[in-house]
């Protein structure tokens, strides 16, 4: 996934020389979910506050981003606002509702497990005092979707102590495999295979995300012991 920390630098550092500044206050009366599931939504609401000593008067945005928890840089961002023009005298604060549909990579923007989800105001000509973070945990055992995963995908066998040959039942090669543990925490990813080695991990049952063309599949895999 392309990193843009470099944009999110520029961001929080555009026009030093700007009398505006902008910050987020806080949450307002709506929170957002500890845990969700896969291509769920969440709406909730954030102030965004004149900090500063000059009136903003301006077009306001605010974007959100998927920090990289194992890096200081950002994976991801999108402009979630984007309204009229908006009038903030120092000290003064606006409700902004926003929502993000928890849709996971390759396709979406997230990651099963926990999400480090950052938020900033951008309009032209300010300074950005601050950010609001708050973490989101994406639970793969609530993927909404339901399929007769038999009917589709073919893993066998299962269990199994070492290699497992995944694809679709009409011949088709994986475009992607990742096998994750019950933590969400991502063990193993595969491109353009037709087989994955599963020896390495401990004995247990995992989930193994599969995509087949533009879909994606979910299906329990179990390490028999040795």
């Amino acid at each position: 996934m392309k990193r843009i920390s470099v944009i999110a630098m520029l961001v929080f550092s555009m026009n030093a020389m700007a009398q505006v500044t902008l910050g987020i206050g806080g949450f307002g009366f709506l929170t957002p979910s500890d845990t969700v599931a896969p291509g769920s939504s969440d709406t909730y609401n954030i102030w965004v506050r004149n900090t500063g000593s000059a009136t903003f008067s301006d077009v306001l945005g605010v974007i959100t981003a998927v920090r990289d928890t194992a890096a200081t840089s950002l994976d991801t961002a999108s402009i979630t606002y984007s309204g009229s023009i908006v009038t903030l005298v120092p000290g003064d604060s606006i409700l902004i509702t926003l929502t993000n549909n928890y849709d996971v990579s390759p396709a979406g923007n997230f990651r099963y497990g926990i999400d480090v989800i950052v938020i900033w105001p951008v309009a032209a000509n300010i300074n950005v005092s601050d950010s609001l973070e708050y973490t989101v945990f994406i639970d793969i055992s609530m993927n909404t979707t339901k399929l007769e995963i038999i009917d589709i995908i073919r893993a066998y066998p299962n269990p199994s102590a070492g290699k497992i040959i995944i694809g679709g039942i009409n011949g088709l090669e994986a475009d992607e495999v990742t096998i994750y543990d019950n933590y969400g925490r991502m063990l193993l990813n595969e491109k353009h295979c037709s087989t994955v080695d599963i020896e390495h991990l401990a004995a247990g049952i995992y989930r193994a995300q599969i995509t087949i063309g533009k879909k994606h599949y979910s299906i329990s895999l179990i390490k028999a012991s040795k």
